[in-house]
């Protein structure tokens, strides 16, 4: 069984890493390095202040208005997922429904993580020169508001927010925001199986699409109805208060949010996969 769920992966993963959708991969980060790494790295050259090797990174997993942009290239490399290409029927004859459904969630899975290394790795060298690696927060981070108010003022989205600042390292904050990011793009790809089976390919999409938007436009707006949106569960700031030095809402509650919903649409799925076929809109 394991077998033929990594050759159903691996197949998957091999066909998408030679196809132009891959390309979007590196259009968003150009996007995200040029509005926002290239404008840190300039603000902390010019003040003699380093910035912390990760920061950059950290930063497009925080602000709302980047990390929005994530998610959406996601869904938008991933829009005819599960593949209902013919050879995705031969693949789905020759071996049972269940290891089929399980190998293109592993698929979608590696592609989130890819795209996530991609800008990981990206960011990184992008400012490797005017960075240091800190186990703290960078003096860009900590001080230049302090000495440069005007310049933080002018922009204040180039700089990680207070709440993240006061509550965890940048290892820490850096880690989390992979983790909830990873299964905030794995529950998406899940959904976007989910409105396939369904043959409702292209609601999935502007659902999938929809809810990313809308659930950050609340953030800051209801404290209630914020939490109901996965991509705020996703945000590692969001978590705690601004001005308060305490949890809005633990972290662990935020990973058991996306454990719940990720096992109930992988088997609603595994159910739909067993009644269904999958057709072109």
């Amino acid at each position: 069984m394991i077998r033929k769920i990594w050759g159903v992966a691996r197949v998957e993963y091999l066909g998408f890493l030679t196809s132009k959708r891959v390309l979007f991969m590196l259009f968003a980060f150009i996007f995200l390095a040029e509005d926002v790494v290239a404008k840190m790295e300039k603000i902390a050259t010019e003040q003699e202040l380093p910035l912390g090797r990760f920061e950059p990174f950290i930063l497009l997993f925080s602000y709302k208005i980047h990390v929005m942009l994530v998610p959406i290239v996601f869904v938008v490399m991933m829009s005819n997922f599960p593949s209902n290409e013919k050879s995705g029927y031969f693949t789905m004859s020759r071996i049972n429904r269940t290891a089929w459904v399980f190998g293109e969630v592993i698929y979608a899975g590696l592609v989130g993580l890819s795209f996530i290394l991609f800008l990981f790795l990206g960011t990184t060298a992008w400012v490797w020169k005017s960075s240091k690696f800190f186990t703290v927060w960078s003096p860009y981070m900590s001080e230049l508001y302090v000495d440069f108010p005007e310049i933080y003022a002018l922009n204040n989205q180039l700089f990680i927010k207070t709440e993240t600042l006061a509550q965890g390292e940048p290892t820490e904050v850096m880690l989390h925001s992979v983790s909830l990011m990873f299964l905030y793009l794995l529950f998406l790809a899940l959904l976007l199986m989910l409105f396939k089976l369904l043959s409702l390919k292209r609601i999935g999409i502007f659902f999938t699409v929809s809810i990313t938007i809308i659930g950050a436009t609340f953030d800051g707006y209801s404290k209630g109805i914020k939490w109901i949106f996965p991509i705020t569960q996703s945000i590692y700031e969001t978590h705690f208060h601004s001005y308060y030095a305490m949890a809005e809402l633990p972290l662990y509650y935020s990973y058991i949010y996306f454990c719940v919903l990720i096992v109930g649409l992988l088997m609603i799925n595994q159910w739909l996969v067993k009644r269904h076929i999958i057709t072109e809109d």
